[in-house]
């Protein structure tokens, strides 16, 4: 991490701790799952999938509308020229007059192309959501794994922003003002609909196309699993067995359902 952080220049190393500094997850994260192969897979190999935005079950991920103002566009170039290159009137007028429409649009498109090499982990903050259980865990044939976040880089996880954009984001006033209004904007933001979910997401890349997608965590860190109300006896055994190996025993609870108040309720099978 210091050899990383000594590559870093002072403008990019403070941007990166004023990110840091945004971090606010719960003392316990949860991650939904279902019965599958890659859950089980999670626990044992201590390993947490990325997923690049267009694998989501939402189209609008990572395409929160961005803008670049033409005017405020040439007054940065022009100050840029002066201050670093040292050029006068007409060698910025030349210069200028190489930026067209193709090249704002190519910014535009660099920026909506992170797109597809970004990446997230999700997780939520409730793990007794009836429709996140239906959702995210199989109709409750699968799993909540819940994670301790002083562990990295779990520490790191960001609350997502419910909120409907109201008008696009400008480019060169962002980047001249505060650059991690990207990652609110672009990485953080859901739509209001959404709220139900209350997740928290890590940010992962750029991914190239080659990597395996997979972060490991500290094994430590899994300090909860919940089993869903449909678990299958098959697929709690393989997740039984999962957890066994890890090396501190985590929390073990089964969800059962109160049908006289229509909520999900937690009984320990295995105590810490």
């Amino acid at each position: 991490m210091t050899d990383f952080l000594d590559t870093l220049d002072e403008r990019q190393l403070e941007l990166l701790l004023r990110l840091v500094e945004k971090a606010n997850p719960p003392p316990i994260l949860h991650r939904y799952r279902s019965d599958s192969d890659w859950a089980v897979k999670e626990i044992a190999n201590h390993e947490l999938h990325v997923a690049r935005p267009e694998d989501m079950n939402d189209p609008f991920e990572h395409r929160a509308p961005v803008c670049l103002d033409r005017d405020r566009l040439k007054f940065a170039f022009d100050k840029l020229c002066r201050q670093q290159n040292q050029m006068d009137d007409e060698s910025i007028a030349k210069e200028w007059a190489i930026v067209n429409d193709s090249s704002i649009q190519s910014v535009l498109d660099a920026v909506r192309g992170t797109r597809h090499s970004s990446g997230l982990v999700s997780f939520s903050s409730n793990p007794t959501s009836n429709r996140m259980w239906g959702y995210y865990a199989a109709s409750h044939r699968g799993i909540c794994i819940g994670y301790d976040t002083n562990y990295h880089p779990l520490n790191l996880t960001f609350e997502v922003i419910y909120e409907d954009p109201d008008d696009p984001l400008e480019i060169v006033e962002t980047w001249e003002t505060d650059c991690t209004k990207f990652c609110d904007h672009l990485s953080r933001r859901k739509g209001k609909e959404w709220e139900f979910e209350q997740e928290y997401r890590l940010p992962v890349g750029p991914i190239p196309e080659d990597h395996t997608r997979l972060l490991p965590v500290d094994p430590a860190s899994i300090v909860e699993v919940r089993l869903g109300v449909n678990i299958t006896q098959g697929f709690k055994d393989r997740v039984m067995e999962a957890t066994s190996s890890l090396p501190i025993p985590p929390k073990i609870i089964q969800m059962s359902c109160d049908f006289d108040r229509f909520q999900l309720v937690e009984s320990i099978v295995v105590p810490i």
